[in-house]
């Protein structure tokens, strides 16, 4: 899997030196870009489900590893961990409150967010997390974020900066020998 190494040092096998390695920091800091280039629209929007609590499903043994929300009518349960939530929320509700939830669209469902409404229908209280606090609009999918990519791309450029300055600092030496 990858490149193999003999294979990516015979692309610069007739470069000896500093040269080759800063040849080698430019291609990596490439393909950091390239990384970033093709994972900023790997984003999606959050969707929005409305009903009336049905069921909350809480791990009594540990809340913070996950628990169900289902609504009434739907068969669609909804993950979420309760201590993510702030304000803290316990999973209480009077029944048949009126939410609308906010989660990912993946399997499972995933809440980052939950407006309860009291019983007159108003807006009582906004449960979000950190994911959704972050970006209220859209969440990243896929397994390589931009950050990944600019990591890589710093790294790259590092390498070939310190290759650079030695390649300078050698040649600034012979000059005046």
């Amino acid at each position: 899997m990858g490149i193999r190494i003999s294979a990516f040092a015979n692309l610069f096998k007739g470069i000896r030196g500093p040269i080759a390695l800063i040849l080698q920091g430019m291609v990596v800091a490439l393909i950091g870009l390239i990384l970033i280039l093709g994972s900023l629209n790997n984003t999606a929007s959050y969707l929005k489900a409305s009903g009336h609590l049905e069921t909350v499903y809480t791990n009594q043994n540990d809340p913070n590893q996950g628990s169900y929300l289902k609504l009434v009518g739907s068969q669609e349960l909804y993950s979420a961990v309760l201590a993510d939530f702030h304000p803290a929320w316990d999973g209480q509700f009077f029944k048949n409150q009126r939410v609308d939830i906010y989660y990912e669209d993946r399997e499972p469902k995933v809440v980052v967010a939950m407006q309860l409404y009291d019983q007159f229908g108003e807006p009582a209280q906004k449960l979000t997390t950190t994911t959704y606090d972050q970006n209220p609009t859209t969440y990243q999918i896929g397994a390589i974020t931009p950050q990944i990519g600019m990591g890589i791309l710093v790294a790259g450029l590092v390498v070939a900066g310190i290759f650079a300055f030695v390649y300078i600092m050698r040649r600034r030496n012979t000059s005046f020998a």
